[in-house]
């Protein structure tokens, strides 16, 4: 495990990354990995995974954002899942060793996004599909994007 390193003290979002894993018997399909408040894990608290994007030339990513936990410590580990026989069939590895870090509070808030298409005032017919995209913000962890036909949002679509 790279991050966070053991016994960290942490603002949010939290960074977790591990080292990839090399397995000859086939690639590495996924990694799951698990958030708890006990080093037991009896209560999950927030879990994850990354899939392989389907390229066997890239690999599969070894780190993922977690946030919204509550101040105080908890414990993570991951595993990974080869695949074995292409799509048939699956293997998992056993958990890493546990490690912990402790959540002290909340990083700054993320930047703010910017449309950059369909254009404002923008006309489409009720049947036509668009498009809509904005500008990546540095650190966030998931945009939520809501639309209306009233510019106080009183009523989201």
């Amino acid at each position: 495990m790279i991050q966070p390193a053991a016994g960290a003290a942490l603002v949010q979002p939290i960074t977790l990354a591990w080292s990839a894993v090399v397995d000859p018997g086939g690639p590495i399909g996924s990694y799951t990995w698990q958030v708890s408040p006990t080093s037991t894990f009896g209560v999950i608290i927030a879990s994850g995974f990354t899939n392989a994007s389907g390229d066997a030339s890239i690999p599969t990513r070894t780190q993922d954002k977690v946030s919204g936990l509550p101040n105080g410590t908890y414990f993570w580990r991951v595993k990974a899942t080869q695949i074995v026989g292409g799509v048939v069939f699956a293997l998992d590895s056993a958990w890493s060793p546990v490690q912990s870090f402790t959540v002290v509070g909340l990083g700054p808030a993320p930047g703010r996004p910017t449309f950059t298409s369909p254009a404002t005032g923008a006309q489409f017919h009720v049947h036509e599909y668009f498009l809509i995209n904005w500008t990546a913000v540095v650190d966030a962890h998931h945009y939520l994007l809501e639309a209306d036909d009233e510019p106080t949002f009183s009523y989201p679509l």
